[in-house]
C-alpha cells in the first residue's frame, strides 16, 4: 500500500496489486463485513457499490494520486489543512522522513521527493488533478435514451 484515506462514507487505497484486484478487495471487504456484523449483531451487506479502480502506469501519476488521496478531506470541506486529518497516510509518510517505520511502501515516494519539505510542498500545492472520481458520471434514463433514438 502506497497511500490511503478513510472518509466517512468511502475509502481511498493506493495499492500495488500482483493478482486480480477484485480478489484482494473481496478478501478485505468480506473480512471487514464479518467483523462489523459480528460486533454490531448485524447480518447482510455493508457496502453499497462495487469498488472503482484504475491502472497507474507512471510515477508522476502515482504521485498525483497520492496527493489526490491526501487532499480528499480538504476537497470534502472536512479540514482546511492536510495535517488536521488523522485518518490518512499523510502523517505516516511524513514520519518515514524522520526515520520512523511504517507499514506503507514509501520508498518510491522518498525517491520522488528526496526531503520531507519536498513532499509537503507537493502535497499542499493547489492543483487541478483529475483522478478516477473526478470525472462526471452521466446517468441515462429510459426516457432520455428513447428521445435520443428518435
Amino acid at each position: 500500500m502506497y497511500a490511503y484515506c478513510l472518509m466517512d462514507n468511502h475509502v481511498h487505497l493506493l495499492i500495488k496489486e500482483g493478482e486480480e484486484l477484485g480478489t484482494s478487495i473481496k478478501r478485505i471487504t468480506v473480512g471487514y463485513v464479518q467483523l462489523h456484523n459480528n460486533k454490531y449483531g448485524r447480518t447482510g451487506h455493508l457496502f453499497q457499490n462495487r469498488f472503482n479502480s484504475e491502472v497507474v502506469e507512471d510515477e508522476k501519476y502515482l504521485m498525483t494520486i497520492v496527493r489526490y488521496i491526501h487532499r480528499n478531506p480538504i476537497q470534502a470541506g472536512i479540514v482546511t489543512r492536510l495535517e488536521e486529518y488523522p485518518w490518512s497516510s499523510y502523517h505516516p509518510i511524513r514520519q518515514v522522513y524522520q526515520g520512523k517505520a511504517t507499514a506503507l511502501d514509501s520508498e518510491i515516494i522518498k525517491d520522488y521527493f528526496p526531503t520531507e519539505a519536498d513532499f509537503i510542498r507537493f502535497s499542499e500545492e493547489e492543483n487541478q488533478d483529475q483522478c478516477l472520481e473526478s470525472y462526471l458520471k452521466i446517468r441515462w434514463s429510459d426516457a432520455h435514451l428513447t428521445d435520443v433514438r428518435k
